[in-house]
């Protein structure tokens, strides 16, 4: 999991809105792939995907907190990065 979270930070530099953060249609592709690994390895698939759900909205609240961050840092520009400006 520490290992996704590491990922998921990454992840948000790559997005360009918060729906993009949130991508819906992915998470039903994990969920569907959840229900169906765990149909196979004989665990009821609503007890896997009860147990991703919460993890996976877990993991988009801090994928958004990496992206409002990474939003806030562009819009301040690289001399934010530096610090204030020299005085003349």
């Amino acid at each position: 999991m520490a290992e996704r979270g590491t990922e998921v930070k990454r992840a948000a530099r790559f997005k360009t809105t918060t729906a993009g953060v949130a991508a819906p249609h992915r998470v039903e592709e994990v969920i569907a792939n959840v229900r169906s690994l765990a149909t196979r390895m004989g665990l009821a698939p609503r007890i896997a995907e009860a147990a991703y759900r919460p993890m996976i909205a877990a993991f988009i609240d801090v994928e958004r907190e990496a992206f409002a961050a990474q939003q806030a840092s562009d819009a301040e520009g690289p001399e934010a990065a530096d610090g204030p400006p020299a005085p003349p």
